[in-house]
Protein backbone atom coordinates (compact mmCIF):
# COMPACT_ATOMS: atom_id res chain seq x y z
CA UNK A 1 0.00 0.00 0.00
CA UNK A 2 1.69 3.04 -1.04
CA UNK A 3 0.36 6.33 1.08
CA UNK A 4 1.90 9.57 1.75
CA UNK A 5 2.27 9.69 5.88
CA UNK A 6 1.19 12.47 7.21
CA UNK A 7 1.85 13.45 10.82
CA UNK A 8 1.21 16.41 13.48
CA UNK A 9 5.11 16.65 14.04
CA UNK A 10 5.26 18.60 11.05
CA UNK A 11 7.58 15.98 8.54
CA UNK A 12 4.94 16.72 6.32
CA UNK A 13 1.46 18.34 5.55
CA UNK A 14 -0.06 16.76 2.66
CA UNK A 15 -3.45 15.36 4.32
CA UNK A 16 -4.18 11.65 3.93
CA UNK A 17 -7.16 9.87 5.91
CA UNK A 18 -5.69 6.45 5.71
CA UNK A 19 -2.22 5.09 6.65
CA UNK A 20 -0.14 2.30 7.53
CA UNK A 21 1.89 2.46 10.49
CA UNK A 22 5.18 3.39 8.83
CA UNK A 23 5.00 0.83 6.78
CA UNK A 24 4.47 2.64 3.55
CA UNK A 25 6.18 4.14 0.63
CA UNK A 26 8.99 6.74 2.31
CA UNK A 27 7.57 10.08 2.38
CA UNK A 28 9.80 13.23 0.20
CA UNK A 29 11.53 14.84 3.82
CA UNK A 30 13.54 18.11 2.73
CA UNK A 31 16.90 17.82 4.03
CA UNK A 32 16.28 20.21 6.43
CA UNK A 33 13.78 18.04 8.03
CA UNK A 34 16.26 14.90 7.91
CA UNK A 35 18.61 16.99 9.73
CA UNK A 36 16.01 17.64 12.24
CA UNK A 37 14.68 13.57 12.22
CA UNK A 38 18.23 12.38 12.74
CA UNK A 39 18.80 14.92 15.91
CA UNK A 40 15.10 13.84 17.02
CA UNK A 41 16.08 10.20 16.73
CA UNK A 42 19.33 11.16 18.64
CA UNK A 43 17.84 12.44 21.46
CA UNK A 44 15.13 9.58 21.89
CA UNK A 45 15.03 6.73 23.83
CA UNK A 46 15.39 3.46 22.79
CA UNK A 47 15.10 0.78 25.70
CA UNK A 48 17.66 -1.93 24.73
CA UNK A 49 15.71 -4.97 26.42
CA UNK A 50 13.27 -4.37 23.45
CA UNK A 51 13.02 -6.41 20.24
CA UNK A 52 11.88 -3.49 17.19
CA UNK A 53 10.24 -4.60 14.14
CA UNK A 54 10.46 -2.08 10.70
CA UNK A 55 6.84 -1.31 11.32
CA UNK A 56 7.91 0.46 14.05
CA UNK A 57 6.47 -1.85 16.77
CA UNK A 58 8.20 -2.95 19.80
CA UNK A 59 8.90 -6.47 21.43
CA UNK A 60 8.72 -7.27 25.27
CA UNK A 61 9.53 -10.93 25.44
CA UNK A 62 9.05 -12.92 28.79
CA UNK A 63 8.97 -16.23 28.06
CA UNK A 64 6.40 -17.81 26.15
CA UNK A 65 4.73 -14.08 26.40
CA UNK A 66 5.23 -10.64 24.05
CA UNK A 67 4.22 -7.34 25.05
CA UNK A 68 3.54 -5.58 21.75
CA UNK A 69 3.51 -1.34 21.75
CA UNK A 70 4.71 1.66 18.80
CA UNK A 71 8.44 2.92 19.56
CA UNK A 72 8.80 6.39 20.55
CA UNK A 73 9.80 7.25 17.21
CA UNK A 74 6.51 6.09 16.03
CA UNK A 75 4.23 8.22 18.75
CA UNK A 76 6.21 11.16 17.63
CA UNK A 77 5.79 10.99 14.04
CA UNK A 78 2.28 10.08 14.35
CA UNK A 79 1.48 12.82 16.70
CA UNK A 80 -1.62 13.86 19.06
CA UNK A 81 -3.65 10.61 19.38
CA UNK A 82 -7.33 10.60 19.67
CA UNK A 83 -8.37 6.71 20.14
CA UNK A 84 -7.17 3.28 19.42
CA UNK A 85 -9.42 0.13 18.38
CA UNK A 86 -7.42 -3.03 19.61
CA UNK A 87 -8.45 -6.52 18.38
CA UNK A 88 -10.31 -8.61 21.22
CA UNK A 89 -8.47 -11.23 23.27
CA UNK A 90 -7.96 -14.65 22.14
CA UNK A 91 -7.82 -13.05 18.44
CA UNK A 92 -5.12 -15.19 16.77
CA UNK A 93 -2.48 -12.73 15.23
CA UNK A 94 -0.06 -13.81 12.07
CA UNK A 95 3.11 -12.45 11.89
CA UNK A 96 2.53 -8.98 9.92
CA UNK A 97 -1.21 -9.19 11.10
CA UNK A 98 -3.67 -6.64 11.98
CA UNK A 99 -4.09 -6.22 15.69
CA UNK A 100 -5.71 -2.67 15.69
CA UNK A 101 -5.78 1.07 14.77
CA UNK A 102 -4.40 4.06 16.12
CA UNK A 103 -7.06 7.32 14.72
CA UNK A 104 -5.43 10.98 15.22
CA UNK A 105 -7.29 14.16 13.37
CA UNK A 106 -6.11 13.09 9.93
CA UNK A 107 -5.91 10.00 9.46
CA UNK A 108 -6.08 5.96 10.65
CA UNK A 109 -3.19 4.17 11.32
CA UNK A 110 -3.38 0.52 10.94
CA UNK A 111 -1.23 -1.06 13.55
CA UNK A 112 0.57 -4.51 12.82
CA UNK A 113 1.96 -7.24 15.27
CA UNK A 114 6.09 -8.50 14.28
CA UNK A 115 4.86 -12.07 15.69
CA UNK A 116 2.37 -14.37 15.85
CA UNK A 117 0.45 -15.49 18.73
CA UNK A 118 -3.10 -15.20 20.39
CA UNK A 119 -3.86 -11.97 22.05
CA UNK A 120 -4.10 -12.87 26.31
CA UNK A 121 -4.56 -9.04 27.33
CA UNK A 122 -5.15 -5.47 26.17
CA UNK A 123 -4.22 -2.35 27.93
CA UNK A 124 -7.20 -1.20 28.70
CA UNK A 125 -6.48 2.07 30.39
CA UNK A 126 -5.89 3.09 26.64
CA UNK A 127 -9.68 3.79 25.59
CA UNK A 128 -9.45 6.30 28.94
CA UNK A 129 -5.99 7.47 28.95
CA UNK A 130 -4.65 7.16 24.85
CA UNK A 131 -1.76 9.85 25.94
CA UNK A 132 -0.15 7.23 27.41
CA UNK A 133 1.45 5.93 24.14
CA UNK A 134 2.90 9.67 23.64
CA UNK A 135 3.79 9.80 27.38
CA UNK A 136 5.15 6.21 28.10
CA UNK A 137 5.02 4.49 24.61
CA UNK A 138 7.13 1.32 26.10
CA UNK A 139 5.58 1.43 29.69
CA UNK A 140 1.77 2.38 30.29
CA UNK A 141 1.42 3.09 26.43
CA UNK A 142 2.01 -0.98 25.30
CA UNK A 143 -1.02 -2.08 23.54
CA UNK A 144 -1.52 -6.14 23.34
CA UNK A 145 0.65 -9.05 25.35
CA UNK A 146 0.66 -12.45 22.87
CA UNK A 147 0.55 -15.71 23.40
CA UNK A 148 3.82 -16.16 21.21
CA UNK A 149 3.11 -18.81 18.75
CA UNK A 150 6.68 -19.43 17.30
CA UNK A 151 9.63 -18.19 19.10
CA UNK A 152 11.21 -18.24 15.46
CA UNK A 153 9.20 -15.04 14.65
CA UNK A 154 11.56 -13.24 16.87
CA UNK A 155 14.62 -13.88 14.74
CA UNK A 156 13.49 -11.15 11.45
CA UNK A 157 13.43 -8.52 14.77
CA UNK A 158 16.06 -5.87 15.53
CA UNK A 159 18.34 -5.01 18.50
CA UNK A 160 17.93 -1.55 19.34
CA UNK A 161 21.48 -0.33 17.48
CA UNK A 162 20.28 -2.10 14.30
CA UNK A 163 16.75 -0.30 14.51
CA UNK A 164 18.29 3.16 15.00
CA UNK A 165 20.73 2.27 11.98
CA UNK A 166 17.46 1.18 10.03
CA UNK A 167 15.40 4.74 10.82
CA UNK A 168 18.52 6.83 10.16
CA UNK A 169 18.32 4.97 6.87
CA UNK A 170 14.23 5.09 5.99
CA UNK A 171 14.56 8.92 6.61
CA UNK A 172 17.80 9.40 4.42
CA UNK A 173 19.77 11.03 7.39
CA UNK A 174 22.89 9.14 7.11
CA UNK A 175 25.74 10.80 8.17
CA UNK A 176 24.07 12.40 11.33
CA UNK A 177 26.27 12.68 14.35
CA UNK A 178 25.19 10.05 17.07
Amino acid sequence: MDVELVAETGFNSSPITKGVLLRAAKPAISKANKRGIAKLISQMVFPKDLKYSKENTWVRVDGDKATIGITDFAQSWIGNLLSIDLFEEDSEIEPLGLFGTLETSKVSFELYSPISGTIIKRNSQLAEKITLINKEPYEGGWMIVLSMKDLQDLVILMDVEAYKEYLKNWVGAEGSNE
